[in-house]
């Protein structure tokens, strides 16, 4: 089974990240807790008790968001938890840290520049229109 994953690197001597994407072929990521902690930089807890708080909160439920693997590990059955990218992009918003806080940066950039390329008319409340402006 192979899972998609995202790592971000920071060059050394850089206050800046590069963030690499390898998807699975669903075109997924799902990383567990320990992967997204690592790609932060922050200590597993971090993450683990901000997945308690956005699940305790109703801002996702597990069903949604996570996958189980089941596995035998000597002689042993083990479950890992995988979190996919929209649990991801939520821990990067509530966990501090410098590599999180560069990913929400680049996160409001990515999503920023289409948007700067269009113009956006409202003609009411319920219509919405995007114009292309190149």
């Amino acid at each position: 089974m192979k899972r998609g994953k995202m790592t971000i690197e920071q060059p050394e001597g850089t206050q800046t990240i590069i963030v690499h994407f390898d998807l699975d072929e669903n075109g997924e990521i799902w990383m567990a807790a320990w992967e997204i902690s690592e790609a932060f930089g922050v200590f597993l807890s971090a993450v683990t008790s901000n997945i308690r708080v956005l699940f305790k909160n109703e801002e996702f439920y597990p069903r949604e968001v996570s996958r189980e693997h089941h596995y035998s590990h000597r002689d042993k059955d083990c479950i890992t938890t995988y979190y996919n990218l929209d649990m991801i992009i939520a821990l990067a918003f509530r966990i501090k840290g410098f590599r999180a806080r560069e990913f929400r940066k680049w996160i409001r950039n990515y999503i920023a520049k289409p948007i700067r390329k269009t113009e956006v008319l409202l003609i009411d409340t319920r219509l919405l229109t995007i114009k292309n402006l190149n």
